[in-house]
Parts: structure tokens; C-alpha cells; sequence
């Protein structure tokens, strides 16, 4: 494995990553919403957000959210929601499921989902890994082939967990 991997510097990487994967969904014609990488999904009329990417001590969290329009309290349709969120494609890199309250002023009865993702961070940027990916596209720059790695690996994996949840929110109503 890697030793010393910045993992502030990697979720900058990532950040810049959801950054053009946003790009996407606006260019779909999802408008933008105020405040981060925020975009409005028509069909539900419902807001999704790609939040900052945190550290963890051995990789990163990629972190989702969405609108939770149902009381905190009602477990049944929360057990419901986080049934649905399971059965993504990566569910088992799911972290955790945190459906909060707003913590905007002036949206206390709001309540949103967060969904938080494992990434590999060690795993994907392993010494061994780094050396493949150089021979195989015939590369000599380990800053840039730092950044096509967590390209290759992100951009689909953000894309793939984001439409299922929204594809989720849209079912519950």
C-alpha cells in the first residue's frame, strides 16, 4: 500500500471530480440551486447536492444528499428509504445513511438524507496501482495519474449512486 497519502489533498481531487459530474446534470437541464454543487431534479421537483468530500484516516467519504420530506420520527417510511438506498450498486461502500434535520435558519422543518460512501482512497492509489496504470498508459506523471485513477474510478461510481438516489427519493413520493 501507499504510505503518506494526503487524504485533504484527494478530496480536493474528488471535489474537482463531482465538480464536472455536476456539469452533467445541468447540462441534462437540471437548473443549479444556490450553495455548492446543488442541482434541481424536475421530475421529483427536489434538490440533490454533491457535499464537500471528507477524510476519513484511511480514505474518503463522498457524500450525497437529498430532500427528506417526512417527520424524523416515522421509522417505517425512514427503514423504507434506507432499504432502497441498500440495493444501489455500491451499497457495500455505504458509510452511513443520516437523515437530519435542516441546519439552514429559516428551514428547521426541513429534513434532508445524506448518504455517505467509502472510498478506497489506499487501495486505489497503492504503489502497485499507480505502477499499473502508468505502464498501461504509458504515462511518467504520478500527479496526473493520480487524478485519471480517481477519475476513472469516481466520475461513474458518483454518477451510478447519485441517479439511484434520486431514482429513490422520486419513488417515495
Amino acid at each position: 500500500m501507499s504510505t503518506n497519502i494526503n487524504y485533504k489533498l484527494i478530496s480536493e481531487e474528488i471535489n474537482q471530480i463531482l465538480s464536472g459530474l455536476y456539469g452533467i446534470y445541468i447540462s441534462d437541464g437540471r437548473p443549479t440551486k444556490k450553495g455548492g454543487l446543488r442541482f434541481l431534479d424536475v421530475k421529483s421537483n427536489k434538490t440533490f447536492g454533491f457535499e464537500k468530500t471528507r477524510e476519513t484516516t484511511n480514505g474518503n467519504l463522498l457524500v450525497f444528499s437529498a430532500p427528506y420530506y417526512f417527520p424524523l420520527e416515522n421509522t417505517e417510511i425512514k427503514e423504507k428509504l434506507e432499504n432502497e438506498l441498500k440495493k444501489s450498486k455500491h451499497s457495500e461502500q455505504i458509510f452511513e445513511i443520516w437523515v437530519r434535520a435542516s441546519r439552514d435558519k429559516g428551514k428547521e422543518n426541513k429534513n434532508f438524507v445524506e448518504v455517505k460512501y467509502n472510498i478506497p482512497t489506499e487501495e486505489l492509489l497503492s504503489d502497485e496501482n499507480i505502477t499499473k496504470y502508468a505502464k498501461e498508459h504509458n504515462m511518467t506523471n504520478s500527479k496526473m495519474i493520480i487524478k485519471y485513477i480517481l477519475k476513472d474510478y469516481v466520475a461513474p461510481f458518483a454518477k451510478d449512486e447519485m441517479d439511484h438516489l434520486i431514482d429513490t427519493i422520486r419513488n417515495l413520493g
